[in-house]
């Protein structure tokens, strides 16, 4: 993982005089023209490599993506981005089809990232300081849907939820109605017939 991800670094610094191929993978199908070329035998010139002077900007960048810490957790399946999770609940609550101006995507934002590390419960803190008094069965809701949630992202991520996912994606893209009027035949068959 951290060769992929150094090799496209190394990539787009490459040059005529400086070819830094080394991480690119080799061979025909290889996503890399200078390796493709280097297969076949072709001649490659480099044409879009990127000034030194932006190489260097963009490397401290690239070392944290290539951290240890962070790739370890892609070993258990773990995104290393929350980013994608925090900006569904930013846009829960405040819909990118829905013109607001500045000060409800703040207000969005902010109470999205409480809630996103420390649950409904954040939201306590934030009428302590408004010095408004929460009561018991504020208290109650908010934790009761805390553990609702928490709930369902066990259940999400138990294998059968990841199975009834998959299921389910399935059968929106059709496969499981090709499956079933296949009947022993080739599903990549019977579903390019499906979809046309």
């Amino acid at each position: 993982m951290k060769n992929a991800i150094w090799a496209t670094w190394f990539h787009k610094g490459s040059t005529d005089e400086k070819p830094q191929h080394h991480l690119c993978p080799v061979g025909e199908e290889s996503w890399c023209r200078f390796q493709k070329a280097e297969a076949t035998g072709s001649e490659y010139s480099h044409k879009h490599a990127l000034p030194e002077s932006i190489m260097e900007t963009i490397k401290p960048t690239y070392t944290r993506l290539s951290d240890d810490e962070l790739l370890k957790k892609c070993l258990d399946c773990i995104t290393p981005n929350a980013n994608e999770s925090l900006n569904h609940v930013i846009w829960n609550r405040c819909p990118k089809d829905t013109f607001v101006g500045a000060k409800r995507i703040r207000w969005a934002a902010a109470d999205a990232v409480s809630t996103f590390y420390d649950g409904l419960q954040s939201r306590k803190k934030v009428l302590a300081l408004l010095k408004i008094s929460d009561r018991d069965i504020t208290n109650t809701f908010l934790a009761k849907v805390d553990r609702k949630r928490l709930s369902q992202v066990h259940t999400k991520c138990s294998p059968k939820g990841v199975a009834q996912r998959q299921r389910r994606r399935n059968i929106k893209k059709g496969f499981e109605e090709a499956k079933k009027s296949d009947r022993g035949g080739n599903l990549r068959t019977s579903f390019f017939f499906y979809c046309h």
